[in-house]
């Protein structure tokens, strides 16, 4: 018999805080054939953990700010983050890496589609087409993550999205046609889809409630990382004005500003200059910026081989590895058994409404392991709706307990594979009824289905990856015709965007999702506004075409570059104006509706339906960011610059009284408690007597202890 010393030998992690064969296949967590620690032996009380503000409390983030002043924000989140339990960081860290991916296609592809378009001779369709086909193929993976990840777990399908994502960014590098360039896109979109749904929810399954927000924000900076490692490579190996034609004729109209009266020299001279460079054009370094894409791709699949990251537990218990999960559990909670007992209640009580649904439904039921589980665990106890909730009796529980997890993890022989459920096995009996819930959902799953649903709708719908995925065209409307200018304004975007992200990191979790999403959208209103007022008032939609088809046709653009500078001396001034615009859209966007709407689908969903739900609404956000990047450059040349974003601003202002009422407070909420903040409150006869508050989240102690 093993005591507590001889279960952490087993399970001594490497420097990196996982153990040294957490692989998967060759797993402490899938098994082994040393024998296992009695955890029966330990003598340990009964009861439920406290919070844990120690090990990842809001408030140091914002005592860091105030003492450190300027530097505040970014010492903030190293303390944050030194804070949490490196166990739950590292792998949750690697998983933001699939949101890497989606950032960097943005800013890489922003310079990569330029020259594309000059090197196949791309229509305004064509390179539209390109752009958009990565994230309609991402809204097909997506609806396939979420029943795979029910099927197959967390783990195996983040090494999908890396293989998929990897092969995709060397197969568009090698490519040598436009439509073998498009499949391989698509291939690379599918690949991330799949990131981009099963990252954010392996994250918010490993993450303790009260460090939930910070670990799920972690997402949203490597976004913002990616985007600003993308615009970098692309301008650094973009052409500069010495040799890319339609830079060149935007400089020399530039310079024949100063002197009206040398328009038609200007021109000729223009145009002299841009056929000189047409020779000297490189038309293959868009290879290189999207073949680099290929690190972070496979650095996700080598981490999670190489550092061990663990299977979800919560998906080992909804599929009856219950043994297992409990052994995941222990190692990511560093041991505490009493932590370790009330998150497997809690996990198991939730497995177990799954299997009522999946019974109700005719679809079989759970039992065996799965129901001595339950039993032993004190699961079971839910509130009315036939949905997850919390506990019967806050706090309490079975009579199990530690006990009870002492019982699911007794010694086995030599050799003996017990951490492994029984075959077929699981608490949602033969299948996952998720997608049939989805589809005919009840009145709380339609006011979950209408949050996350929303959420994700209005992440693109108000424009802003749009916005990202087209700002060199944006800027060069008005008026920065270098490639100098333009690199410093995307990447000032870019900057703002990424410093920007630290804020969630902080602050999700101290003032809660609802306060960061209502100041996010409203600040994202009025930043567009200001956007669509300097572009309209520039007037430049028939005199300087953004989606001109043929940018080695020089005349024309000269013509309008020159008229624009010269008739508008003010444009400088513009230019500015709308790069600060920018950057203040970025930011609004980066401190509440990015983090927030990819973290509550994986947040609010009951665990049966949390998989599918996530991919749904992953699904209809890459359904809109692909509808507004196939069509954005022919809108603005239908209509002015300024149009797109007034129709944004009208959107984003539409989403804050959207949200005000549909939004539940989260914050350091349990996650399998989150569903209670949608179901009606019930009185001692069962009826029900209204609901929570919208903004109740840690309040409610019945839902955090």
């Amino acid at each position: 018999m093993a005591d507590l010393t001889a279960l952490d030998e087993a399970l001594s992690p490497t420097d990196d805080g996982f153990p040294a064969h957490a692989a998967l296949g060759d797993s402490v967590f899938s098994g082994s054939d040393a024998e296992a620690p009695d955890l029966g032996s330990l003598n340990v009380s009964r009861g439920r953990p406290a919070e844990r503000s120690s090990r990842g409390g809001a408030g140091g983030g914002a005592g860091a700010a105030k003492r450190f002043g300027r530097g505040g924000m970014i010492m903030a989140v190293v303390f944050r983050l030194l804070a949490l339990n490196k166990r739950i960081l590292i792998p949750v860290a690697l998983a933001s890496l699939a949101s890497m991916l989606m950032g960097y296609d943005i800013g890489v592809t922003s310079g990569a589609v330029l020259i594309v378009q000059r090197t196949y001779h791309l229509s305004i369709a064509d390179k539209e087409l390109f752009i958009g086909s990565f994230s309609f193929a991402a809204a097909l993976s997506a609806l396939l993550s979420g029943p795979l990840a029910d099927s197959f777990g967390r783990r195996p399908l983040l090494l999908l999205s890396s293989l998929l994502s990897s092969l995709g960014f060397l197969t568009m590098a090698l490519s040598h046609t436009f439509p073998t360039l498009l499949l391989t896109r698509l291939l690379t979109g599918f690949g991330v889809g799949i990131g981009l749904t099963v990252g954010p929810l392996y994250a918010v399954e490993l993450s303790p409630a009260d460090s939930r927000g910070a670990l799920s924000a972690l997402s949203d900076l490597s976004s913002s990382l990616g985007l600003l490692l993308g615009y970098l490579i692309a301008f650094l190996l973009s052409p500069s004005t010495a040799n890319d034609p339609t830079l060149a004729v935007a400089a020399a109209a530039a310079a024949a500003a100063t002197d009206p009266t040398a328009t038609t020299a200007a021109t000729a001279a223009a145009a002299a200059a841009a056929a000189a460079a047409e020779s000297a054009f490189s038309p293959h370094n868009w290879r290189f910026m999207l073949l680099l894409g290929v690190v972070p791709a496979a650095g996700l699949g080598l981490g999670v081989v190489f550092l061990g990251v663990p299977e979800s537990p919560r998906w080992l218990v909804l599929v009856g590895r219950v043994r297992e999960a409990a052994e995941v559990l222990l190692v990511l909670e560093d041991g505490r058994e009493v932590e370790t007992a009330a998150l497997l209640e809690d996990m198991t009580a939730a497995a177990a409404a799954a299997a009522a649904a999946a019974a109700a439904a005719g679809v079989g039921g759970g039992g065996g392991e799965d129901a001595e589980a339950a039993a032993l665990l004190g699961g079971g106890g839910y509130g009315a709706g036939g949905s997850q909730s919390v506990p019967a009796v806050a706090g309490g529980g079975g009579a199990g307990g530690v006990a009870g997890l002492h019982a699911l993890t007794p010694t086995a022989p030599a050799g003996a594979q017990f951490w492994k459920g029984p075959a077929g096995g699981g608490l949602s009996g033969g299948g996952l009824t998720g997608g049939r819930e989805l589809l005919l959902p009840s009145e709380t799953v339609k006011q979950m289905l209408m949050l996350a649903v929303g959420a994700a709708f209005y992440q693109q719908a108000t424009g802003v990856p749009t916005m990202l995925y087209y700002t060199p065209e944006l800027f060069a409307t008005m008026g920065l015709t270098s490639s100098a200018a333009i690199l410093s304004a995307c990447l000032a975007v870019a900057l703002a965007r990424t410093l920007a992200s630290l804020v969630p990191i902080t602050m999700l979790d101290e003032i809660g999702r609802r306060t960061l999403l209502l100041i996010s959208t409203a600040g994202m209103a009025i930043a567009l506004l200001a956007q669509g007022i300097v572009l309209h008032t520039m007037n430049l939609g028939g005199e300087f075409d953004i989606s001109t088809e043929n940018p080695s046709t020089t005349t024309t653009v000269a013509a309008g570059a020159l008229t624009s500078l010269v008739d508008r001396p003010f444009q400088s001034n513009a230019a500015a104006l709308s790069v600060i615009a920018a950057a203040n859209l970025a930011v609004f966007f980066s401190i509440g509706l990015s983090p927030i709407s990819t973290l509550l689908a994986p947040e609010i969903f009951p665990l049966r339906l949390r998989a599918q739900g996530t991919g749904l609404s992953v699904a209809v956000s890459r359904l809109i960011a692909a509808a507004l990047s196939s069509s954005f450059l022919s809108l603005v040349d239908a209509t002015s610059p300024g149009f797109p974003f007034f129709v944004f601003a009208v959107l984003s202002a539409v989403a804050v009284p959207f949200l005000h009422f549909c939004m539940r407070e989260t914050r350091g909420v349990k996650l399998e408690a989150t569903g209670a903040l949608f179901e009606p409150m019930m009185d001692g006869h069962g009826r029900a007597i209204g609901r929570r508050a919208r903004n109740v989240g840690a309040g409610d102690r019945s839902l955090t202890s």
